[in-house]
């Protein structure tokens, strides 16, 4: 099997939010009945009901729509070369789904369909449009996967190498963000919390390449009453993930919500920036 050193994830753009707080949490949660929070309208109806649970251990997707804006710095994010790493500096409103990013010399700006890009469009060493959207996505489970139009059903039990876990499934419409995918989430029975995600990849410029991903989360921190990725590995590999497959150790730092937007100007088109048009394939 050839190993692909590369950092790529499909993206339907999610939400999130900003409030500074970086707690690493592995205290218990209390969880609310399952019928309860289905009758209080806490998640759709096309999400298993046993999924509200997974929820409510990161915190409860209630605190999570209750925000509007999220800022973070992620590091180690690694590039398609594999000759280097990615760090920079995010801001996500949750609302518009507008991201801005900052790196060393470039920036990336988000807005719906269009990604702009200074000062050229290799500065990220992958489509600028795939890593804004991996970037937030990552940062973002497992409440990205309640978005609206997404499916969440609960398969059992499965065994996910030595672990027993509890196995779900995933599916994303076609027509949705940049290209449609399935997900196979796989989380602790005990804790509720998400432990790995599988999944292909079809984001349009890289979907010949038949790439296969897993994220395995290591570390969590609790970010005012959220509990958000802090240490993940990401494993990329063409065909299948292997016992062997190299993974890259990506971490978040400076993450914060905010009940409040930022400014419209923070996603103000970069002066002389370039489109990225690597979706637009599809």
């Amino acid at each position: 099997m050839k190993t692909i050193y590369t950092s790529i994830l499909f993206l339907s753009l999610f939400n999130l939010g900003s409030c500074e707080s970086n707690e690493t949490s592995t205290a218990e949660t209390d969880f609310p009945e399952t019928e309860q929070a289905i009758e209080e309208e806490l998640v759709p109806a096309n999400m298993a009901p046993e999924f509200v649970e997974v929820l409510e251990a990161h915190g409860g997707l209630a605190n999570w729509n209750n925000l509007a804006g999220l800022s973070f710095l992620i590091n180690g994010f690694p590039t398609m070369d594999g000759d280097r790493t990615i760090s920079d500096y995010h801001k996500v409103n949750l609302g518009s789904r507008y991201h801005q990013i900052e790196g060393e010399g470039y920036e990336i700006v988000s807005r719906g369909d269009t990604t702009w890009v200074t000062p050229d469009l290799q500065v990220t060493g992958v489509p600028p449009r795939l890593y804004q959207g991996a970037s937030f996505y990552l940062m973002g489970m497992p409440f990205v996967f309640a978005d609206e139009g997404l499916t969440v059903t609960y398969a059992g039990e499965a065994e996910f190498g030595e672990e027993t876990v509890d196995q779900f499934n995933v599916q994303v419409p076609d027509d949705m963000g940049d290209g449609g995918n399935d997900y196979q989430l796989y989380t602790d029975p005990a804790t509720h919390q998400l432990q790995y995600s599988t999944f292909s990849v079809n984001y349009p410029a890289v979907a010949d390449m038949d790439l296969r991903q897993m994220v395995e989360f290591n570390e969590w921190q609790t970010v005012d009453g959220l509990i958000v990725p802090s240490v993940l590995v990401l494993y990329t590999a063409q065909g299948e993930i292997t016992e062997g497959t190299p993974g890259s150790t990506i971490s978040f730092e400076r993450v914060a919500f905010s009940e409040n937007p930022f400014e419209d100007s923070v996603f103000t088109t970069p002066e002389g920036a370039l489109v990225d048009q690597t979706a637009y394939g599809r």
